[in-house]
């Protein structure tokens, strides 16, 4: 099953002007881990609101979970998809942690018992229990980034979009944040992830990877077919992910590489 379908999507903010996204058509399965990749200005985060339906599409067609979206099926899809965004700030509305995980579930009418309950897990899910009474503001980057997962995830979607989710975070908030989507997707293989990103090493590691430049799909497939060109990956302003040189020299001095999907992993493969 496919969690989104887009055909000969076109978007500009004036409708006279360019398009920011132009003609842009791609499939996601269910179950995958997709990165979107570009340039600034190559149209990413304007992609991500399009399929969350917070703008308006000039032409084309989007479907999610075999529901087109249009003015009709908006409300009920977006009951499917999350999205996090790039600044976690921006997305606090409650008092404190366990206000803002819950604020989601009081929209839908939960019952005040299973509200707590959820509260709870998800909180638990993402290693933020001991802080439900804490205050946002004085939490850390990638603590407040896992309070938005868990507010996002509690509402149990089927897709979750990340715009650029980790890129306001230190190196430690990335990584923890990462660990945490790659833990909750192997408690929840049909769960959608949907990644915009500056990040290649992130890339590297997604089921599929679509790169946009000027607001059109100038490619797609797995990283390894991405990124095997480093000309290519010039034209397109990209760089050749770390641990793909470091596997493609281990693979050079007769090291299995298939099995590594970490520089950890690398790491403790030579140090066997």
């Amino acid at each position: 099953m496919k969690s989104i379908s887009v055909k000969h999507l076109s978007y500009s903010y004036v409708r006279e002007s360019e398009d920011v996204v132009n003609d842009v058509s791609f499939d996601i399965e269910e179950g995958t881990y997709v990165t979107i990749v570009g340039p600034n200005g190559s149209g990413k985060s304007t992609l991500a609101r399009l399929l969350i339906g917070l703008l308006k599409k000039n032409s084309g067609d989007i479907f999610i979970l075999d529901k087109e979206l249009n003015k009709e099926n908006i409300n009920s899809i977006r009951k499917d998809v999350g999205i996090i965004f790039q600044n976690p700030d921006n997305q606090f509305i409650g008092a404190t942690v366990e206000d803002d995980i819950a604020f989601g579930l009081e929209n839908r009418q939960v019952g005040r018992e299973e509200m707590r309950d959820i509260v709870k897990s998800f909180s638990e899910k993402v290693g933020m229990s001991s802080f439900l009474k804490s205050e946002p503001s004085n939490l850390s980057g990638g603590q407040k980034q896992r309070v938005a997962i868990a507010g996002v995830l509690a509402l149990n979607p089927k897709i979750l979009i990340m715009d650029e989710a980790t890129s306001m975070l230190d190196p430690k908030g990335k990584v923890e944040t990462l660990q945490l989507i790659n833990e909750i997707r192997k408690e929840n293989p049909s769960l959608t992830v949907v990644s915009i990103t500056h990040d290649i090493e992130e890339a590297y590691l997604s089921d599929q990877v679509i790169v946009l430049k000027d607001g059109k799909v100038i490619a797609s497939g797995k990283p390894e077919e991405i990124f095997k060109d480093e000309k290519s990956l010039e034209e397109m302003h990209l760089t050749v992910p770390f641990l793909y040189k470091v596997k493609n020299r281990m693979k050079e001095l007769g090291y299995d590489v298939k099995n590594i999907n970490s520089l950890e992993e690398a790491v403790d493969e030579l140090c066997r």
